[in-house]
């Protein structure tokens, strides 16, 4: 399973270099990228977050679309923006807003959402109190 996990964050990375080069960018832009076990999230440097990879907890942010995405896809604007900082967890995701806020989205089986409502799956991207 390690094995497989390695080489899809490998083929996810490539995917993403290949997108970087494809989309283009502001020479000031600036791109962060981080890699969980089967997902991948890129913060853009205008605060917005593109998802990618399988989604079966949610882990992407995509509401509830139980499916896996070849491409990346924007997690709606409107829930989250301005966004400075992402981090992609084994089957969760966290992003830190410019306001302070933590957003988190994905498996809560351990309350690794930190919202303490104890569901096992967040399919929503949803605030958290800190």
């Amino acid at each position: 399973m390690r094995d497989f996990a390695s080489i899809f964050v490998a083929i996810v990375l490539l995917a993403t270099l290949s997108w970087a080069q494809s989309c283009p960018l502001q020479s000031s832009a600036e791109i962060r990228v981080s890699a969980g076990t089967l997902h991948t999230l890129v913060l853009q440097g205008n605060g917005t977050v593109l998802s990618a990879g399988h989604n079966d907890v949610g882990q992407l942010g995509l509401d509830g679309a139980l499916s896996t995405f070849t491409t990346f896809q924007q997690i709606s604007p409107s829930i989250l923006s301005g966004v400075i900082a992402v981090a992609a967890g084994d089957r969760h995701s966290l992003a830190l807003k410019n306001d302070g806020t933590v957003m988190a989205w994905g498996s809560n089986l351990a309350g690794q959402c930190g919202n303490g409502n104890g569901a096992v799956d967040e399919f929503g991207v949803s605030a958290v109190a800190v």
